[in-house]
């Protein structure tokens, strides 16, 4: 399980990584960089059953909004290769930094008693539908 919530993470973060350009790909960018941080923060905080149970809420809003995030950056379309530089150069050191977070706060979360099942269904609901704003 602890490697289904590494995947999923990082395939979200590479995923939204990969969208650059113009002002509204690099807003879009941002944007997305703020939802992962949000939902790093509240796997952080995950310290037993009780307060899995009371983030849960928190991650489905965070999940939402990734998801508009995502079909955002679709309709968008791809961005040239010289913006997707521009924009990667800029937030090589941001996105590397969240998701190292969200890579040891999902093992943390994961080595937690009693709610490892649960937070495998949830990861899976996560990857499918971060897959459906391909």
């Amino acid at each position: 399980m602890k490697t289904l919530s590494i995947s999923v993470l990082l395939t979200l973060a590479l995923t939204l990584a990969a969208c650059g350009g113009g002002n509204s790909h690099e807003a879009l960018m941002q944007a997305s960089v703020g939802q992962m941080t949000k939902f790093a923060e509240a796997l952080e905080g995950v310290k037993d059953k009780a307060s899995w149970e009371a983030t849960k809420p928190k991650l489905e809003s965070v999940l939402t909004e990734m998801e508009s995030i995502g079909k955002k950056v679709k309709a968008l379309g791809e961005p040239d290769e010289a913006t997707k530089k521009a924009i990667g150069d800029a937030m090589t050191k941001q996105m590397g930094d969240v998701q190292q977070r969200l890579m040891q706060a999902s093992m943390k979360v994961m080595q937690v008693e009693g709610i490892g099942e649960d937070v495998g269904k949830f990861m899976t609901n996560f990857r499918e539908r971060m897959k459906s704003t391909k």
